[in-house]
């Protein structure tokens, strides 16, 4: 019973060998625990990613190779392959090459929930449960973090970061936005959606985390800019949640105060720049290879040239800013696959929203475009919890279940 339900919807979808069949449904078992375990524990999660990675070895091996996956799944893993082959030469040139090079590999397995849900997501069924994972995951987180707010303590849920955590809500308010646009979702499902993302949005307005603002107006003006359909009830919705969150921001002078720090020359803000210059000044000192992936905080030091005249705070595990750190840490040869792929990942996306009227795409390419503005302020790319989720999505709009009508 349990075998046939983890497998639902499959059927003429993809034929799979009697020997295939139960790797399959373990490879989906550990990712839907994975999604389900998503925002409420990183050990949890952990162990799903692994056991989902060594399902899907053993696959391969059983298989030899011979697995079908499409041009989309097959090109996009391709360029993240050498990606990450590319970080890993930098290393040799680090500082110190093992601590660069585990990070390579710590960075590596941030994806493999991506290619869980390219390999093990083959129906519309399937598809479905594992977005149901995911709100009834972060319906418990957020429900943890309104229990902090009303303390008086940090909103950070079950992680140990509020910034994590804010970030990681973000792809989960845009999930929110996909679904009730979606009418393969019944109406009362959709509106049991609406009340979770209403919260997850309210907390992530609480969670005082700029970055994520600032990420999360990049992408409602991404949405309007490339949604290809215009109607009422967007209009509708959208002018009630900016009316909502403005009387937020004029009732909560705390909101407020945060808000306006976000343009005015304070000290996070000068600090950041500060970094950005130094950043930029290690990339000119090594730009072929960086001074060595996770390496920032050994140079960003007295020690060193590269302090910036004014710099308070030093030795920061990074520049806060995606973009800056991998041109310091891994010079060209890194930062330039390293844009290649999110490029392929874009491309992909949007094209197959398009093309396909994919909402699973719609969210990839918003979720995608949101964790690239959110690396602009903060080195989103080291948070594990953040990075697995848009692996995810990132995945689940590649998957097979997601592949009618796509570009090939």
């Amino acid at each position: 019973m349990i075998y046939g339900w983890l497998l639902s919807g499959t059927e003429g979808t993809i034929e799979l060998s009697a020997t295939q069949k139960p790797f399959f449904a373990v490879g989906y078992a550990f990712l839907l625990l994975y999604a389900f375990s998503s925002h409420v524990s990183v050990g949890v999660s952990s162990i799903a990613i692994g056991g989902g990675m060594l399902t899907a070895v053993l696959l391969m091996v059983v298989t030899r190779g011979r697995i079908k996956i499409t041009s989309q799944q097959a090109t996009t893993s391709k360029i993240f392959i050498i990606f990450c082959v590319c970080v890993g030469i930098t290393g040799f040139f680090s500082y110190n090459p093992y601590v660069s090079l585990a990070g390579t590999l710590g960075m590596a397995g941030r994806f493999v929930p991506m290619f869980l849900a390219m390999f093990f997501l083959i129906s519309r069924q399937q598809l479905k449960w594992v977005v149901m994972a995911l709100f009834a995951s972060v319906l418990i987180a957020d429900l943890a973090a309104i229990t902090q707010l009303v303390n008086h303590q940090v909103t950070k849920g079950f992680v140990n970061n509020r910034i994590y955590f804010a970030n990681q809500l973000l792809p989960m308010v845009i999930l929110t936005a996909a679904c009730l646009l979606d009418r393969q979702y019944s109406l009362g499902l959709r509106g049991l959606i609406g009340i979770i993302g209403i919260t997850t949005l309210g907390v992530l307005l609480f969670s005082m985390v700029r970055g994520a603002w600032v990420a999360a107006f990049a992408v409602y003006i991404v949405f309007i800019l490339f949604n290809k359909t215009y109607n009422k009830k967007i209009i509708v919705i959208s002018g009630m949640l900016g009316i909502a969150i403005l009387v937020c921001f004029l009732l909560n002078h705390d909101l407020l105060v945060r808000l306006q720090t976000i343009l005015t020359a304070n000290s996070g803000n000068l600090e950041r720049i500060n970094m950005w210059v130094s950043s930029w000044r290690m990339f000119l000192d090594s730009p072929l290879f960086g001074l060595g992936y996770r390496q920032f905080s050994h140079f960003f030091t007295a020690d060193y040239h590269y302090l910036m005249p004014g710099t308070i705070y030093t030795g920061y595990a990074h520049p806060h800013n995606v973009f800056m750190t991998f041109l310091a840490e891994t010079g060209l040869v890194g930062t330039i696959p390293f844009l290649c792929f999110f490029a392929v990942v874009l491309y992909y996306t949007y094209t197959n929203y398009y093309r396909a009227n994919s909402m699973t795409a719609l969210v990839a390419f918003l979720a995608t475009c949101g964790f690239l503005v959110g690396g602009l302020t903060d080195n989103v790319f080291a948070m594990p919890t953040v990075m697995r989720i848009i692996a995810l999505l990132i995945g689940m709009s590649l998957s097979n279940a997601a592949a009618e009508n796509q570009l090939e």
